[in-house]
């Protein structure tokens, strides 16, 4: 519920956008690869044929580095159809923490997976979402949109308003309300990596949210 009256301008700015992303055509899912399940297919060094291996911890301000020395492994080795089930095809991806920690600003904390870091199938681990189009990836304008909207003021002040827990589930990405594809693609046009500062971040949705507003 509502708070104030800042809370209620965001949450009928948050209702009045006109898509969700089923209505998008995009879809949320978990990450596939369950560590504890999969022990023998992970390798903290390079082998042959193994894929990136994405975790929580890859995620660096908007964007995802890998490898990186993150104490986890960051290969995935793909040894039969069943461990192959679980790669994500080569693509650009929004990817979304589900757990927040205690020191980030932010609740909701996204960041774009490029195939220009490793070409190929990729990986992602459990404790992350993304975001895809029907099991293949975004393009890359797109992909960097949600990313700027994911990691916005305007985007945490609401969940944060409205949402009881710390964990961010798929179904909260599935029932949020999104700007059209044209605006978010719009905004991934003027993305850069790694992230702007958040000023410039909130500058950026806040024109594409005035636009959406002149456009209601």
């Amino acid at each position: 519920m509502a708070a104030n009256d800042s809370d209620t301008q965001v949450a009928q700015r948050m209702v009045a956008l006109p898509c969700t992303l089923a209505d998008l055509g995009v879809r949320v899912s978990t990450g596939p690869v369950v560590d504890f399940r999969s022990r023998d297919l992970l390798h903290t060094e390079p082998i042959d044929g193994g894929r990136p291996l994405i975790y929580p911890g890859n995620i660096r301000n908007g964007r995802v580095e890998w490898p990186l020395a993150i104490r986890k492994a960051q290969w995935y080795r793909v040894e039969d159809a069943g461990a192959e089930k679980l790669l994500v095809p080569e693509g650009w991806y929004t990817v979304i923490k589900r757990f927040s920690a205690k020191e980030e600003r932010r609740r909701i904390v996204a960041a774009v997976w490029s195939p220009e870091v490793q070409s190929g199938a990729v990986a992602f681990e459990n404790h992350l979402n993304y975001l895809h189009l029907g099991g293949a990836g975004l393009d890359r304008d797109l992909a960097h949109g949600f990313s700027l909207w994911l990691n916005s003021t305007f985007v945490d002040q609401f969940f944060r308003t409205f949402s009881g827990h710390t964990q961010v589930n798929a179904t909260d990405l599935r029932t949020m309300r999104f700007p059209s594809m044209s605006t978010l693609r719009t905004l991934g046009s003027q993305a850069s990596t790694p992230l702007p500062e958040q000023t410039e971040i909130d500058a950026l949705v806040d024109a594409a949210l005035a636009g959406t507003d002149a456009a209601a």
